[in-house]
């Protein structure tokens, strides 16, 4: 390569670490520049471990030199308050059998994560003074892997995306670290033979630079809980609005029942950012607890309603009921106020709903329903009723919209009726 060739193409390397009007570096390991003439810095034994370039990544092989390591390093812009950290990873592209208790390390400053072995390859990360959490302990090995982590230094808010891109693994509410200083890959542990890593690409800086992209597709989330409401409301959205993408977060039930408290999780989180897209966010006789929607969740779902966005809670043995939700943050946004958490009344026989809403759909009658009065000094307004009761409750909060439909669901009325009552219900709430 020439010398004016090659001054290009180093100039090309500069230009290409962040496009303009971004903010940050990226650097793919491809073409035929140095790691020292793109900037990286080896400090490394050669019978310890040896960074390379080969086959478009950065290769890092490790040799047995218990709890000796090493590190390559390349110089930061001043991160962003807002933005992500990526990498690209192959695990144990060879020797993954001799890999123990060996780890990788990404370092941005003050800020660490780790992949280590513990019998399977685990995600890490350092919270200070020798503290470290689990993000993730299903790491794949021998195959590429995406990490990210998308942060918001001012609200001390930071997500963890492990293969998946589409759902954090963790989120860290106290996500405080200064973000200055160099880039750094360092291997240290223990492995009991040859083991090659390859890190394929690496980007830190604004979410644009890391290529984190907002849909344009609207989105609803549903909820799932305890009952079938949720994939009754999932096909009345792709009956009604076939142009929105749905996203289903199922609650699980965690342990045996052996006490009277009912224990659940969700199989997993949705992002800030796919809140923030949604257009129908749906909780389906979805428990409240804490374990189920942590206060970083309930912030995010709130902050989207009031942005905007439209709420829909269902009626059922848990949603309203038992969840505990009279004492949770639900409370605020609803155009109910709620009594207990036994107040689903069984009624003496099927009663006709009737409201403004109704344009001549057959909808279920009413054999059960939580008995609630609407919020005094809010907007809330009846939609549907049987008899004096409500049925379907309706306020604003903020930009957004809050509804409740009362009625738990009867597994004996015919399916054609309970699909015109959802179909109503989500048409009404999207127009």
């Amino acid at each position: 390569m020439g010398m004016v060739t090659r001054l290009a193409f180093l100039l090309a390397l500069v230009l290409a670490a962040a496009a303009p009007g971004q903010e940050g570096f990226r650097e793919d390991f491809r073409g035929a520049a140095s790691l020292a003439e793109r900037g990286w810095r080896v400090a490394a034994e050669p019978a310890v471990s040896q960074w390379r370039l080969a086959d478009d990544a950065l290769e890092m092989t490790a040799f047995h030199a218990p709890y000796r390591g090493g590190r390559i390093e390349h110089d930061l812009p001043a991160a962003p308050a807002q933005g992500a950290i990526e990498f690209r990873v192959t695990l144990a592209v060879e020797g993954e059998q001799n890999f123990n208790h060996l780890c990788l390390a990404v370092i941005v400053g003050d800020f660490m994560t780790a992949l280590k072995n513990y019998g399977s390859c685990t995600w890490l990360l350092h919270k200070g003074q020798g503290a470290w959490r689990t993000l993730s302990d299903h790491v794949p090995m021998r195959r590429e892997v995406t990490f990210r982590v998308v942060y918001d230094l001012p609200a001390r808010y930071a997500e963890f995306y492990c293969d998946n891109m589409d759902d954090p693994v963790a989120v860290d509410t106290d996500f405080h670290p200064t973000l200055q200083g160099p880039l750094q890959f360092m291997n240290y542990g223990l492995c009991t033979g040859r083991v090659v890593n390859r890190i394929h690409a690496v980007s830190v800086g604004s979410e644009a630079v890391a290529g984190v992209a907002v849909s344009p597709v609207p989105r609803a989330i549903v909820f799932q809980g305890l009952d079938d409401s949720g994939p009754g409301i999932v096909k009345a959205v792709a009956q009604v609005a076939p142009g929105i993408t749905v996203h289903v977060y199922t609650v699980q039930t965690v342990g045996a029942a052996i006490t009277p408290h009912n224990k659940f999780r969700l199989d997993r989180m949705p992002s800030r950012q796919r809140l923030r897209e949604a257009e129908l966010i749906v909780l389906a006789d979805c428990p409240l607890t804490p374990d189920v929607f942590p206060d970083f969740l309930a912030a995010n779902l709130t902050e989207r309603v009031r942005g905007g966005g439209r709420l829909l809670i269902t009626g059922g043995w848990f949603g309203l009921g038992k969840s505990g939700c009279r004492d949770a943050w639900l409370q605020d946004l609803l155009p109910v106020t709620l009594a207990g958490p036994w107040q689903v009344e069984t009624l003496p026989a099927p009663v006709a709903v009737v409201g403004p809403v109704l344009t001549g759909q057959t909808l279920p009658a009413v054999t059960r329903l939580h008995r609630l009065a609407l919020r005094d000094g809010t907007d809330a307004r009846v939609l549907l009723s049987a008899g004096e009761l409500p049925v379907w409750g309706s306020s604003a909060y903020g930009k957004g919209r809050v509804d409740v439909l009362l009625s738990v669901p009867d597994p004996a009325a015919p399916a054609a009726s309970t699909a015109a009552l959802y179909e109503l219900v989500v048409g009404q709430m999207l127009k």
